[in-house]
């Protein structure tokens, strides 16, 4: 997690040194450890320095070639070190003393705009390739580090944060009304992909490379992962042991670093599955600290209860909070809310910032996160569908009435609804997924209406039905022709990204980088490709991550797969609102800048509902957000 920023006149003039000042001073919270610049003629790099890794250390940014002149500024954490290293012929020097960056820029001067196809791991970066006049950017294959831009024929800007492009003169400081559209409704909250909250700025989208010369620019994806590709071993055995090395692997290349490594525990297998290979040799083989949130109450919360089993087994260096710890250091939701980037996802505003405030207190320089379980082995209930076409009706009720238990469902809805319905979806997926989306997209836009606070007139106005429609079209990279297709999707989703985007954003503001194993592309492409029998089986969601796992941890969490249990969020919930009562209350008298956008009758109705009833989060977290929002744009200062 370092902070990235660049300028590049397009119509030739010299770039003032100064232009690049308030970019770095808006990025300064993500590089404690140094600041620096490199400005020639019409262009200019520069860099917020973590050190992140070891070999960090040894290495300058922005780096500069003079032949050419080359330069790369670059958030990053290439993993497949070894391979490039002996690839690109850099072998003569000590492996420590070779940068990632230094291998990136390598890479750009071997391969060119292929090169990010090259790399594993987690990055952001811009090249100013001095011969042909251009400036070239790319982002890591799932979006863990960020990269946003501004466009127009005679000027670039590029950083790490959209707070620091409208930071440059040129730039408006102009809110993008559709997003806000976006971000009041549930199914929108992630956009596009491409959409920040001011007009002028945009993403570089997850697995997309852009390159900018002074006449043309070119903005292509460099990545999908394959539905069709398919890995069969011999036993179930043999998919245990190739996994658990994926995950080791992942687990090992996250734990490199320069400062220290936690883990932030929850009480689900996918966090759970990290510390227990960290465990092993492979991934690191030695205690490794970890940071959960706990009800004291063991009784009557399950998450609770799996995370003390892990504690108790004495392989981690446990840190265990409760809502007293959050008290102490909340600093308020006004506050987080000036420093922001973007509004934050309400969901994340209490647990997440302690977790990382207290790992930070600690030394840690990186906590790894159990994000996202769902995208790496699917859902699950995929098997259904899978079964029902080969003609297995047998197994496939078997399985429907395995998953009905945790899903709170009868065995006949699952069966109709994730078997027979999406094999008939697979079996013609053009005119049944084109029924099925305007039947699913009107229900979120009456949705949209019913049951969040956006304003009729306001959601009339911005089309939202279109948006809504518009969406799931993007969202389609991959034709939906078979269930991996699906889930290959689900990886390419926008909202994977910006899960990943918020870790990130809360992780900066207390100098750590947010890592995320189960997300690591080899590990994804590898579980992709696996039979739905390896995913799902008995009823047991995410089958062979909790095999594989199954030796190294207590059975209590291994066993654990409800759907249904109480988690600790309404704990936290209620706690963050009694503490930010003053705030929620002056919403409700004076909405502010986006009383246009939402429907403050309802507003109030909800927050009444709240003080008379106690908490009820599909009422009080719309108000939170839309709270959150206006506060944002006051303190932003940002023209609608």
């Amino acid at each position: 997690m370092s902070g990235i920023a660049g300028v590049f006149a397009r119509d030739g003039r010299p770039v003032e040194a100064h232009e690049l000042e308030p970019l770095l001073d808006r990025l300064a919270h993500r590089g404690p450890d140094g600041s620096a610049r490199w400005v020639e003629g019409a262009v200019a790099l520069g860099h917020q320095t973590l050190w992140n890794t070891p070999e960090a250390v040894h290495e300058t940014l922005p780096l500069v070639q003079q032949e050419g002149p080359f330069a790369i500024t670059a958030d990053a954490r290439i993993d497949n070190r070894d391979e490039l290293i002996a690839a690109l012929g850099m072998g003569d020097r000590p492996a420590r003393e070779i940068g990632d960056a230094a291998l990136i820029l390598r890479a750009y001067q071997r391969w060119g705009a292929a090169c990010p196809e090259h790399l594993v791991g987690d990055f952001a970066f811009g090249v100013w390739d001095g011969p042909q006049q251009q400036v070239f950017c790319a982002r890591d294959h799932l979006g863990a580090k960020p990269l946003v831009y501004h466009l127009t024929d005679a000027l670039f800007v590029c950083a790490s944060e959209a707070g620091a492009i409208t930071a440059h003169p040129a730039v408006p400081h102009r809110i993008n009304e559709g997003r806000i559209a976006d971000y009041l409704v549930t199914s929108l909250q992630a956009g596009d992909g491409r959409r920040t909250f001011f007009e002028e700025v945009v993403k570089l989208p997850a697995a997309h490379r852009l390159i900018v010369g002074r006449d043309a620019h070119r903005l292509e994806r460099y990545w999908m992962p394959d539905p069709e590709r398919e890995v069969r071993l011999g036993s179930d055995g043999a998919y245990e042991e190739a996994f658990l090395e994926l995950l080791a692997d992942a687990v090992a290349c996250r734990r490199r670093s320069h400062r220290g490594v936690g883990v932030a525990l929850s009480g689900g297998i996918d966090s759970a599955s990290i510390v227990a290979v960290a465990w092993t040799p492979r991934g690191g083989g030695e205690p490794i600290p970890t940071f959960s949130a706990i009800d004291p109450n063991d009784a009557t919360c399950p998450d609770t209860r799996s995370i003390r089993a892990i504690v108790e087994t004495g392989g981690v260096q446990a840190h265990l909070l409760t809502t007293d710890h959050f008290s102490q250091i909340w600093e308020g939701l006004p506050a987080r809310i000036a420093d922001a980037d973007a509004p934050f996802d309400a969901l994340t505003s209490g647990i997440g910032p302690t977790l990382t405030t207290f790992a930070r207190r600690e030394g840690m320089g990186a906590l790894l996160d159990g994000l996202d379980g769902d995208a790496l082995m699917g859902t699950g209930e995929i098997l259904v569908a899978d079964l029902l076409r080969r003609g297995q009706w047998a197994a496939a009720l078997h399985e429907a009435r395995a998953l009905s238990g945790a899903y709170g469902m009868s065995a006949a809805r699952i069966f109709w609804q994730y078997g027979v319905r999406a094999s008939v979806g697979l079996v013609f997926p053009g005119p049944v997924e084109r029924a099925r989306a305007r039947y699913k997209h009107g229900r979120a836009f009456d949705a949209a209406l019913a049951e969040r606070l956006i304003a009729p007139d306001f959601a009339q106005r911005i089309g939202l039905r279109e948006r809504l429609d518009a969406a799931r079209r993007h969202w389609t990279v991959v034709p939906m022709t078979s269930l991996r297709a699906r889930q290959a999707n689900w990886l390419m989703h926008p909202n994977l990204s910006d899960a990943l985007e918020q870790g990130d954003r809360i992780a900066s503001r207390y100098h750590l980088e947010a890592r995320s194993p189960l997300m690591d592309k080899r590990l994804l492409e590898f579980a992709l490709a696996l039979p739905p029998t390896q995913k799902m089986r008995n009823g047991q969601r995410k089958w062979l991550l909790r095999r594989a796992v199954a030796d190294l941890l207590p059975s209590e969490v291994i066993e654990r797969s409800s759907l249904l249990e109480r988690n600790l969020g309404p704990v936290f919930w209620k706690r963050l609102l009694k503490h930010e009562a003053g705030f929620l209350r002056d919403f409700i008298a004076d909405p502010g800048p986006v009383e246009p956008y939402i429907d403050t009758a309802k507003a109030q109705e909800a927050y009444c509902n709240h003080e008379q009833n106690g908490f009820d989060a599909s009422n009080i977290i719309a108000v939170v957000e839309a709270a959150v929002l206006s506060g944002w744009i006051k303190q932003h200062h940002a023209v609608v």
